[in-house]
């Protein structure tokens, strides 16, 4: 590559790079484009990230012919003379990789080195000189490999390996999550695409157990796929030997490591190394791994390489924890996230539900009995034959077999009809006619129930989203009422939004909101006989949360993958497609605020006295109420609120937001996905009726004796599925009536203990084939 070729890639103007060759010139005689881009890198012109992707991430070569050809007559001796160092690729808590190139036979190559503070500790030492052992003796296609073991000056030890082109595995899965949403994935991230690299990882696996080695710490991160579809399994620091004739004698304390492996749900460290009995990366772990069990052995592994295939299907997080302890716990009980297809066209393959989940057994016992029955299970699944973790019914395997013998299925067919010309054509193709339709009926209902459990995982989600947006508003409040009020700051009460000379200037009217709205300012409204004054202090102090309210309701919009620009904001804002359309806090002194900005309030209007405030009051986390008419006139909403508590464990008031109705019928009960839908419905844990898609208004539910209470939740109208959802089972039944038979259809979502429930018209999903 010549130097107009490295400015194109280069995040400066071309003059400024000639300014610096020039420079760079004046102090080192060679002209080497390598050593200029690591000068570059240690003056601070170019960032980490650039400077990895031109050494990483392409297929790229800095030297110039004149470098090439150029006879070497440095000293050879130690890692020093051997190598070029052109820059820092990572550090860890225990060594650090540069990228260098080997002078004698000119390629680049990663230098991992123990960091000089850890080379004093045996064990440490130990531990690095196994991990460069036993990588070296993995030699597989898929396995980064060993050059050479080397040594420092001072004695701290160091290898010499290939130098991975491409990106990890984590990345390409956030790839295809994208493309997936915009309904474009392309042959590079297909399902098909995704299996084969998932494949060569179990061969890879494979390839270790059999050398009587687990690799402990499975995970995306730790996979490299390089620009012709290479796949390395890294990162081999906490791999152990477990079979007895390969063990080596172990220190009697396990370096062990909690990985940092969070992507976008990093929480600033949760994950950091640290020494103890427990190793790898929470979200990939085997319940025995998590509890600690010394006894690790192979099916470890495949619990975590289970782990990947269920986010490679879906591509989304298989443990459902956020955090390092939840996913620990949730690892420990072998809690595994439903999958959901990630595509807007399509249904999930039952095969490959069953393969993850034998694959991700709670029961070590219960899994595959190796990595190649896992594989093998799976590239069954590709070829199109009958898995082992679900094997065929007797019409599926008739069917399989006719799908791959079209031949002699044709000669079958004739036979049959020379047969039935002897007297018995009646039975036989009756009895054809009752195994197709009863084969038909059982997949028109199996895919119906997939599509039921599918929307319940997603509105899961979807309510699990907002839960997480309102705590980021509680916690703020929280800060704000703990920090010392500014000492002015710009307030509009309710009475200012009544008085043109006193209101917003941006008040206009909105058709969502069919009122005049400020989307700049929120409005303070103070409970009837309070001390204006006295709460002066916390206006003041609620005054500064004036941005984080349209915040949480832009990111409630599902659309929104990164911060929207001002007059994106304010379209999505008026637009009809964001579901909270109120956000707000209000305190136990009497002072609420609420965005957007509005009037209208009550002249009695207190607060405390509303539903949503007496939900969450003196009670922990978020909490989802019964439906009530807003005294603002914007109809039935769902609220979702949490209690604020202090520093000092005090109660200080409530956070909350409101969904409308109309927006949850819309965008998330709808089943257009399913023919002959007649009604939805989200039921709580006593088989009530939180929301039905057939009343966007308070006209389904019991009005309330006072205003200021909640609507009275109706029963579901079967009381046979009241009874399975008291008992905490999903399930379907099928119910006659006059006007015809109905199917009936309930999922439980974890996450909020509530149930989706579908009533369709059971002829249309049966004939829906």
């Amino acid at each position: 590559m010549e130097l107009d070729e490295l400015k194109l890639l280069l995040p400066m103007e071309g003059d400024d790079a000639d300014a610096l060759f020039g420079e760079f010139c004046a102090d080192e005689p060679d002209s080497d484009l390598d050593r200029f881009l690591a000068w570059l890198y240690e003056r601070g012109h170019v960032g980490s990230e650039t400077f990895r992707a031109l050494h990483v991430h392409g297929d790229l070569s800095l030297m110039t012919l004149d470098d090439i050809a150029r006879v070497h007559d440095e000293d050879d001796a130690g890692v020093e003379g051997r190598f070029a160092f052109l820059g820092v690729l990572g550090k860890g808590a225990m060594g650090e990789i540069h990228v260098a190139r080997e002078k004698d036979l000119r390629r680049k190559v990663a230098l991992k080195f123990l960091l000089p503070e850890r080379s004093g500790n045996p064990v440490v030492v130990r531990r690095f000189f196994r991990e460069i052992q036993i990588t070296a003796q993995l030699e597989h296609p898929n396995i980064v490999p060993i050059y050479a073991l080397e040594t420092e000056e001072d004695g701290v030890p160091a290898c010499s390996m290939k130098l991975i082109q491409g990106h990890t595995l984590r990345d390409y899965i956030k790839e295809a999550r994208v493309l997936a949403r915009r309904n474009s994935l392309g042959d590079d991230h297909s399902l098909s695409s995704r299996l084969e690299h998932f494949l060569k990882v179990c061969d890879a696996i494979a390839y270790a157990h059999d050398r009587g080695i687990v690799h402990r710490d499975l995970k995306p991160s730790n996979v490299m796929i390089g620009p012709y579809n290479e796949v390395y399994v890294m990162d081999w620091g906490i791999a152990k030997p477990v079979r007895s004739d390969v063990k080596e004698e172990l220190s009697g304390l396990e370096i062990g490591a909690w990985s940092s492996d969070v992507g976008e749900h990093d929480q600033g460290g949760a994950f950091e190394t640290r020494v103890g009995t427990v190793v790898g990366t929470p979200h990939y772990m085997a319940p025995e791994q998590a509890m600690g069990e010394p006894d690790l052995d192979e099916r470890a592994d495949q619990y975590a390489l289970g782990l990947i295939l269920h986010e490679l299907v879906t591509l989304e997080w298989a443990n459902p924890g956020e955090e390092a302890t939840e996913a620990i716990e949730a690892a420990m009980m072998g809690e595994v996230a439903p999958m959901t297809w990630p595509e807007k066209t399509g249904k999930l393959p039952p095969e490959l539900v069953a393969i993850v989940g034998k694959a991700t057994e709670r029961d070590r016992g219960d899994r595959y009995a190796s990595v190649e029955q896992l594989a093998d299970d799976l590239r069954r699944y590709l070829r199109g034959e009958a898995v082992r973790a679900r094997p065929d019914t007797a019409m599926q395997a008739l069917l399989r077999w006719i799908s791959r013998n079209r031949e002699k299925t044709v000669v079958l067919m004739a036979l049959g009809l020379v047969l039935a010309l002897a007297g018995t054509t009646w039975g036989l193709l009756r009895e054809r006619a009752v195994l197709a339709e009863a084969r038909a009926r059982e997949e028109a209902l199996g895919q119906a129930l997939t599509a039921v459990s599918v929307r319940a995982g997603l509105i899961d989600r979807e309510f699990l989203r907002y839960q997480g947006l309102l705590e980021g508003l509680s916690s703020a409040a929280v800060q704000a009422l703990e920090t010392e009020p500014p000492a002015e700051a710009t307030l509009y009460l309710d009475s200012d939004f009544e008085d043109p000379g006193r209101a917003p200037g941006d008040l206009a009217f909105v058709p969502r909101y069919g009122k005049e709205v400020s989307f700049g300012w929120p409005v303070q409204v103070l409970a009837p006989g309070v001390d204006p004054e006295a709460l002066r202090p916390l206006q003041l102090r609620l005054a500064t949360l004036r941005d984080r309210y349209p915040e949480l309701v832009v990111r409630s919009d599902p659309g929104v993958l990164d911060p929207p620009s001002p007059g994106q904001r304010q379209e999505l804002l008026a637009s009809e497609g964001v579901p909270i359309v109120w956000a707000f806090v209000a305190v136990e002194e009497g002072v609420h605020a609420a965005w957007p900005g509005k009037g209208g309030y009550p002249a009695n209007y207190d607060p405390r006295d509303r539903p949503w405030y007496r939900l969450s009051a003196h009670k922990y986390g978020p909490r989802w109420g019964n439906p009530y008419l807003d005294s603002q006139g914007q109809g039935l909403l769902l609220p979702c609120t949490m209690a604020l508590w202090d520093s000092d464990g005090r109660f200080r008031g409530v956070a909350g937001m409101e969904l409308t109705f109309t927006w949850i019928v819309d965008n998330l009960l709808s089943m257009r996905e399913l023919s002959g839908v007649k009604e939805s419905f989200l039921l709580d844990e006593n088989g009530q009726v939180v929301v039905r898609s057939n009343f966007a208004d308070a006209g389904g539910f019991r009005a309330p004796d006072d205003a200021n209470e909640a609507l009275r939740l109706p029963l579901f109208e079967e009381i046979d599925v009241v009874a399975e959802v008291l008992a905490g089972r999903s399930g379907y039944r099928e119910v006659e009536h006059d006007e015809g038979d109905a199917l009936i259809a309930w999922y439980r979502m974890n996450a909020l203990g509530w149930y989706y429930a579908v009533v369709a018209d059971a002829r249309a999903v049966l004939e829906d084939r």
